[in-house]
């Protein structure tokens, strides 16, 4: 290996030098330690000690330390993208700095102390003679990206914000480390090479919080429940059964249903029964849960790498587990608009278009899409026809006697004034009544007002509310009063009479146009109760 000529020396430098070697001079005096100084002839100074000149000589010495660092030629960082070795010639190094690349020699002795030197690893370079001094200790700061494609053994394309660029693989090469599509990589600070492999990114949408529901404890929706196992899990428990009449594993369904009606959480129960039969040490790749929001990002093609990222996690996780994995689209009208209604941007024009072009090219029971929605209405076509989803689920509102189960179950094991089953069934009755209005609905062919109230906006998630808010009431008093209390009739009752004050100063436009639907020819004149006003 070459050894490089020394550059020329800055004038710090020659100090450092010159002080060093009057230290030396000066402590070769001081031997033996019996050695002794005496004045010159005349000097009226104090007698020489010996001990004052040795720390005269550590003061030095320290001043000798400083002048070095300051005259040491500065050094710059740089990275190696290329190590060329070749028998019976020198090493070269291609290192890249500044927006430059070089080439350098391989310095003899360097590897002997920290090791070989490999693509992708920070280097120190001498400012004046842009030599590879050593290596640096700390991974330089840069970007993350996505690999799409291996282009060579030294190249490989990757996503880099909105723009695909090409980089070297560094240590990654077909000889070295391992990298494919889909891998994260971590660049250098000049973005030109793979400093670091950070995997595949499967902590997106992973459900990290997961919580079991059983199908018991969903009140009510026997139908959907029963649909539900039918499309998923029967056909996993027996498959010869199915292939006997040969119907195959669905490939989604869409659950369609107002907001707070059960949607997620008859999406849990099905990831709760998968996880029952086959075990829970797969849920964290084969339960995916996201919002149709998340798919649309401010970067061209980002939205499309998202889906086929999700389509290779299931992919990935079919072939090391053996069952399909369980994909959870909430909110799906906001990713898969319907295309040329005026509606839908660019992105989620290619959105649909490739989440449909990854199902068609996803084999029998890969994995099982469940798509939930409240607008099945703004969702493309294309997506909900069959062999794509074959399974279209309504979700209705809760009935009273859903009401009365959901009141039950949240009354259970709380301070009562009677049983949970009798204030339950009050409760029920109560809000399925006429006395909670929100708009009165004015008709050609009746003369009565018809009342649009609370139990034609009821969903699952109300009613629990309402049972926490009736609880709350009891609470308050009895801190107010000091006496132990219970939930009384009159305590659920004006939780319902709060929530329909709530309801009135929120929007019910779609909700009255749903109600009005069939009639809305008949309709004179739609208006708002009086807030905090009941009917008897």
């Amino acid at each position: 290996m070459k050894k490089v000529e020394k550059p020329q020396e800055s004038i710090l430098a020659g100090f450092a030098r010159e002080t060093g070697e009057m230290i030396g001079r000066i402590q070769s005096m001081l031997e033996p330690k019996e050695a002794t100084f005496t004045r010159k002839p005349g000097d009226e100074s104090l007698p020489v000690d010996r001990e004052v000149i040795e720390a005269q000589l550590d003061l030095l010495g320290e001043h000798q330390k400083m002048l070095s660092q300051i005259g040491e030629s500065p050094r710059i960082l740089a990275t190696v993208l290329e190590v060329l070795r070749t028998d019976g010639e020198e090493a070269k190094v291609i290192i890249f700095s500044s927006g430059r690349k070089l080439s350098v020699p391989l310095l003899e002795g360097l590897e002997d102390r920290q090791g070989k030197l490999q693509a992708g690893d920070l280097v120190e370079v001498s400012l004046d003679t842009e030599q590879i001094i050593q290596k640096a200790n700390f991974l330089p700061r840069g970007d993350v990206v996505t690999v799409k494609n291996i282009i060579s053994p030294s190249l490989i394309e990757v996503q880099h914000g909105d723009t695909p660029k090409v980089v070297y693989r560094g240590r990654f090469s077909d000889n070295g480390q391992a990298i494919e599509a889909g891998d994260r990589a971590y660049l250098d600070e000049g973005g030109m090479i793979v400093v670091a492999n950070l995997g595949k990114d499967e902590s997106r949408f992973r459900v990290t919080d997961f919580r079991r529901v059983e199908w018991d404890e969903i009140v009510g929706l026997d139908r959907v429940k029963q649909e539900l196992m039918d499309a998923v899990i029967y056909p996993a428990l027996h498959p010869e059964l199915y292939r006997r009449y040969r119907q195959t594993f669905g490939r989604g369904v869409v659950l369609l249903g107002p907001p707070g009606c059960g949607k997620s959480m008859l999406a849990r129960a099905v990831i709760t029964e998968i996880a029952n039969r086959y075990g829970p040490e797969g849920l964290a790749s084969g339960a995916i849960f996201l919002k149709g929001p998340e798919f649309l990002t401010k970067y061209v093609g980002d939205s499309e790498e998202i889906i086929r990222s999700i389509f290779e996690r299931t992919r990935r996780h079919k072939k090391k587990f053996g069952w399909p994995a369980i994909v959870v689209v909430d909110e799906a009208e906001a990713a898969f608009r319907k295309r040329g209604s005026g509606k839908s941007s660019d992105v989620e024009i290619t959105t649909t278009t490739t989440w449909n072009a990854e199902m068609d090219g996803m084999e029998e029971s890969g994995a099982f899409f469940i798509l939930a929605t409240n607008r099945v209405d703004l969702i493309d076509g294309a997506i909900l026809r069959d062999g794509r989803v074959d399974l279209k689920i309504t979700i209705d509102r809760p009935n009273q006697e859903s009401v009365r189960g959901i009141f039950e179950k949240n009354f259970t094991g709380l301070p009562l004034q009677e049983t949970a089953a009798e204030l339950a069934a009050f409760a029920a009755h109560e809000f399925f009544s006429d006395q909670f209005p929100l708009f009165e609905i004015k008709r050609i062919s009746v003369p009565e007002p018809l009342k649009f109230s609370l139990r034609d906006i009821v969903n699952g998630a109300m009613i629990v509310a309402i049972a926490s808010a009736a609880a709350k009431v009891s609470i308050r008093r009895e801190r107010e009063t000091g006496k132990e209390s219970a939930i009384t009739r009159e305590d659920v009752r004006r939780a319902i009479a709060d929530k329909q004050a709530e309801c009135l100063r929120l929007d019910w436009s779609d909700e009255l146009a749903d109600f009005t639907h069939d009639f809305n020819l008949d309709v004179i004149d739609i208006s708002k109760v009086v807030q905090g006003q009941t009917t008897k």
